[in-house]
């Protein structure tokens, strides 16, 4: 009787041919690049996500502060690319935020000493990663001063908009404020 042997044949295909190994290593090698793909975007996504969100925090923060001091302000001037406060607290005399030669700056007034701090350097500047100014204007609009009995003018809003850069991208933002010691009740 011829009798097969089946052990051998299993013992053959046992293991991976070299087609199959190959096989393998190309699926691999396609689903890490498809996962590195994926990583890779959503790491540059997170990158812009981080430059808006400095470039929203920056804009917020210089705009919430000048509309607060001219809100509490006894009196403003503008001209196009600066407001200077006139605040209503005691020892401090002036309050002005400019923008010339490229850089926005804040200067206080205390007791006839004015300190002057860079709040915003150019967009032209190569030293910075950070927020950057791109432009920054002024817009005033007149009244009438309620408590003035000759009706001379004063500011009844004060609307600044400023644009800001980081690595190419852009924001703009507006803010507008008045003093209330303006505003009819």
């Amino acid at each position: 009787m011829y009798r097969r042997n089946t052990t051998c044949r299993k013992c053959r295909r046992a293991g991976l041919t070299l087609v199959e190994l190959l096989l393998a290593l190309a699926i691999s090698c396609a689903l890490l690049a498809a996962v590195a793909t994926a990583m890779h975007g959503s790491l540059m996504s997170y990158r812009e996500n981080e430059k808006i969100a400095e470039l929203t925090q920056t804009s917020r923060s210089i705009l919430n502060r000048l509309a607060r001091d001219v809100r509490t302000a006894d009196g403003v001037t503008t001209t196009s690319t600066s407001v200077t406060i006139i605040p209503s607290d005691d020892g401090v005399d002036e309050i002005e935020y400019a923008f010339a030669n490229g850089q926005l700056t804040y200067s206080i007034t205390e007791d006839g000493n004015t300190t002057t701090t860079t709040i915003v350097e150019d967009a032209n500047s190569a030293t910075h990663r950070e927020a950057q100014i791109s432009s920054f204007s002024v817009v005033r609009e007149d009244g009438e001063d309620p408590s003035d009995p000759n009706g001379d003018p004063c500011t009844k809003a004060v609307t600044v908009r400023m644009e800001l850069t980081i690595d190419g991208l852009s924001h703009t933002m507006t803010a507008t404020a008045s003093p209330r010691r303006n505003q009819l009740y």
